[in-house]
């Protein structure tokens, strides 16, 4: 007879605090949202992946991944962008759900024999409220002279391999 007095009032304080908290993040994993998830073609020298660092040349990473979203002027470099889904901000007390998103850049660069001598990802998270701060991630040398850095604190987390 106790615990039945007892169920009623903690599930109105669970739902309460539940709704009071604001918002809830439900993480989704990264699942490509536009474009495609190009590094999973990309490897070190000893991978078994197709195009590898010191074998793979210009014309073979372009066969490969397709045309890319920028190049270095020379050829230099190519990058190949995509965006991701990281997760989901639910508001329940306004009746509202928004996916936040993250973007990729896979940044390739070339020798002077035009094979690939190495690459990196460039990563950057949307934040869960935001402001219209989201980028995508560009190395320095792929920017247009007199093009800034994106907003201070943002700055993107690099992967490298050479």
């Amino acid at each position: 007879m106790t615990i039945r007095r007892l169920v009623l009032p903690a599930t109105l304080i669970g739902l309460g605090v539940f709704l009071l908290v604001g918002c809830i993040y439900i993480p989704t994993f990264n699942g490509v949202k536009t474009g495609q998830n190009y590094s999973k073609k990309v490897g070190d020298a000893k991978s078994r992946k197709p195009v590898r660092v010191g074998r793979s040349t210009f014309e073979d990473v372009l066969r490969i991944l397709g045309a890319p979203s920028a190049t270095k002027p020379g050829d230099e470099a190519l990058a190949y962008a995509w965006t991701v889904q990281t997760g989901v901000a639910i508001w329940p007390l306004c009746f509202h759900a928004e996916p936040i998103n993250g973007y990729r850049t896979l940044v390739l660069r070339f020798d002077d024999q035009r094979r690939l001598s190495s690459y990196e990802i460039l990563k950057h998270n949307a934040p869960l409220i935001n402001f219209g701060g989201s980028y995508q991630p560009m190395p320095k040398d792929f920017r247009a002279p007199g093009q800034g850095q994106p907003r201070p604190g943002a700055s993107p987390t690099t992967q490298q391999s050479q």
